[in-house]
């Protein structure tokens, strides 16, 4: 029962909210009247970013640079 509420519990918190069962496939996996596919890992945007370099950006008025970790990106302002 315990490893099926934590199942239930990891598909709840994926990042992306279209990723998470509705309220009533909810209540069917404790209950038990479904099978629960084993979850993808909720936390793997917490993970060790991966490093995609340093890169700028030049618009008309202002001139950036950034560090890409992963999916994110930071931008710092430069004179």
């Amino acid at each position: 029962m315990v490893e099926r509420m934590f199942k239930v519990a990891f598909w709840c918190v994926q990042e992306q909210p279209e990723a998470r069962p509705p309220i009533g496939v909810v209540v069917k996996m404790l209950e038990g009247e479904m099978d629960i596919a084993p979850p993808v890992n909720p936390f793997h945007h917490l993970m060790a970013p991966r490093s995609f370099g340093d890169y700028a950006v030049d618009d008309d008025n202002d001139k950036w640079r950034g560090h890409s970790h992963g999916a994110r990106r930071h931008l710092f302002g430069v004179s």
